[in-house]
């Protein structure tokens, strides 16, 4: 089936043609990643807000601009080591394995002909196409304690090795602690070198069974709001329509949904994605913005200011 381009309103939401463009590049990244896990036999589910449209739109919410996908940590673990040789240019399978100056603690697969950068991040040197996102789910302790302190020492570590690739000094109010922040992820990363470092970030998360412990959790890429999600939420799978292919999404899609969103997570509210301020060009690979073309960096932001604007 083909995707349809055309403009149109979703849930009082005008869907451009160059929104389509953009969902479609990340579709076929999801293509792409849903064939490699077949053929390896790796289970894998739409989540966050991906998962929230996929049930309630059928496909992107109107006003979102990416997709995420959670895996559990040992099929995760399968895909960090085969996602480098799979993936064929333009396609780039990110991590800190193998992007110098990447950070986050999950995986992201690129479009490296296409662009999509976050302003704050625009002189980081690193891959910076039209992406998805990949989770791993991992299992954490139920005492109380010893989640705490993975939670804090898992904290402490993605913070670190965030300062380590990037000084910003922009922020008047935060600029000495920033600072601060960086020096001291030199002193402490620069002694084993960033992927040993980062390896042993990983090795936190692997302390636990995810196919014993009962609670999951998405803490090796960011802070969640929730100690724990059930593992038997994605003890089954089920594939529902999502724009124009078939995605994965947990049997308990309905009470992880509660967990995420709360009781009323079908009724749409408009917000601010993650990515809010961030810029796409289909036709562009990211190279074209490089601190090189320093002048079509700052033409770009202007344009994004007046398109803004323009929206108010």
């Amino acid at each position: 089936m083909e995707f349809d381009y055309r403009r149109e309103t979703r849930n009082g939401f005008v869907v451009t043609e160059q929104r389509k463009k953009i969902w479609a590049v990340e579709l076929d990244i999801l293509q792409r990643l849903l064939e490699l896990c077949q053929k390896h036999n790796l289970r894998c589910w739409l989540d966050s807000g991906s998962l929230l449209g996929a049930i309630r739109h059928h496909g992107f919410i109107p006003w979102d601009d990416d997709i995420d996908v959670v895996m559990m940590r040992n099929d995760y673990d399968i895909l960090m080591e085969i996602g480098p040789k799979e993936f064929k240019y333009p396609l780039f399978f990110q991590s800190a394995y193998t992007d110098k100056n990447y950070f986050r603690g999950h995986v992201q697969i690129r479009n490296a002909e296409t662009t999509a950068i976050i302003p704050y991040e625009y002189d980081r040197g690193f891959n910076q196409g039209i992406f998805i996102d990949v989770f791993p789910l991992d299992a954490v302790p139920e005492n109380d304690d010893k989640y705490t302190e993975l939670e804090e020492q898992s904290h402490h570590m993605l913070s670190l090795m965030q300062s380590y690739h990037h000084l910003d000094v922009l922020g008047i109010k935060q600029w000495l602690n920033n600072i601060k922040n960086w020096y001291k992820s030199k002193k402490e990363i620069d002694k084993v070198g960033f992927v040993s470092y980062y390896r042993a970030y990983e090795e936190l998360f692997r302390k636990y069974s995810v196919t014993e412990s009962p609670l999951l959790t998405k803490l090796s890429a960011f802070k969640t709001k929730y100690k724990g999600i059930d593992r038997t939420f994605f003890d089954e799978t089920l594939f529902v329509d999502f724009e124009n292919i078939k995605v994965p999404v947990p049997k308990e899609y309905d009470s992880y949904l509660k967990l995420m969103f709360g009781d009323n997570y079908m009724i749409p509210l408009q917000v601010s994605t993650l990515h809010g301020g961030l810029f796409f060009d289909t036709e562009h690979s990211y190279k074209y913005y490089l601190p090189s073309h320093r002048w079509r960096f700052i033409l770009m932001i202007l344009k994004m200011k007046l398109r803004k604007l323009l929206r108010m």
